[in-house]
């Protein structure tokens, strides 16, 4: 399997696949679970890339050759079936021998449209410290990886048809790959009683983000004490109950950002964060860019 598909991945199967993934599957939705893919990528000979981070996930596939992956300040060989996840807000770096084969792709969690199980999933698994799998051919997510890319080759047009189904199946399955080492806490019946508190709660924030939010008002709401709420959102969401609201505040800036001709100022109001200065300081903590470069830069063509 390893031979027949690196010897598949052409230079000409690398830029199909690429325009093919980028122009057909840019979201992804399943049952409980609903997904960004920012960037579909494949290099026959991948160049090293400079020291950055990101604020969603990339998950890459060595198919041949070798290098070198660095987050912050630890070195991690990177040899032919290695498959590894960049965490988000984790400097990092491929360092790439002139032979590395290397397929990526950069996608997040759209929380809005999917269940908290789900949420609770992904944002473990941005803390988890399993996130490089050396021989990882047989894996469920190298497996899907490699039927994308060896239908590109055989198959363009049916392509179309089943990469969101194989895009689906191959994020779905980072989580086993690389989050097994993240158990829940607390007994069954203990969390699902809390699965439930934490889905009213993240729904009274959801409909109230334009209000301060306390934890002692959301836990009165649930008729349960602030020590109890502090435990579930971080069994549930792997935050603290302040970030998971600055979290919702910053997905509904978003959101009215990319879909919307508010200005920045009532954007800051209906988020929350009661004046533009600090809505500005956070959201350009978190993603990057202030308000008004970040809405340019999503509307701009590709």
């Amino acid at each position: 399997m390893m031979n027949g598909f690196r010897n598949a991945l052409t230079a000409l199967t690398c830029r199909e696949s690429n325009r093919l993934l980028n122009t057909a599957v840019s979201t992804i939705q399943a049952d409980n679970a609903a997904f960004y893919i920012h960037y579909w990528g494949s290099s026959l000979s991948h160049n090293t890339n400079m020291r950055h981070h990101h604020s969603f996930f990339e998950a890459c596939f060595v198919v041949d050759g070798s290098g070198v992956y660095r987050e912050d300040e630890a070195e991690y060989p990177l040899r032919a079936g290695t498959l590894f996840l960049s965490r988000t807000h984790r400097w990092h770096q491929i360092v790439s021998e002139p032979d590395m084969a290397l397929l990526w792709v950069g996608f997040e969690l759209d929380e809005t449209q999917s269940s908290p199980e789900m949420t609770a999933l992904f944002r473990r698994l941005a803390s988890t410290e399993t996130f490089l799998a050396e021989s990882a051919w047989n894996t469920p997510a190298a497996l899907c990886w490699q039927a994308l890319w060896l239908q590109a080759e055989q198959s363009p047009s049916l392509l179309r048809l089943i990469a969101p189904d194989l895009a689906k199946s191959l994020l779905l399955s980072l989580p086993a790959l690389f989050a097994a080492d993240l158990p829940d806490e607390g007994g069954a019946a203990e969390h699902d009683g809390g699965r439930h508190l934490f889905r009213q709660a993240s729904l009274y924030i959801r409909d109230n983000l334009s209000r301060p939010l306390r934890l002692e008002e959301v836990a009165e709401y649930l008729h349960i004490s602030g020590r109890q709420l502090t435990r579930i959102f971080r069994s549930h969401s792997g935050l603290s109950f302040g970030d998971y609201v600055t979290s919702e505040r910053l997905k509904k800036a978003h959101y009215l950002l990319k879909n919307t001709d508010l200005t920045t100022h009532a954007i800051a109001e209906q988020v929350g964060f009661g004046s533009v200065h600090y809505f500005t300081k956070v959201f350009a903590a978190k993603r990057g860019l202030p308000p008004a470069a970040y809405r340019k830069q999503l509307r701009s063509p590709l």
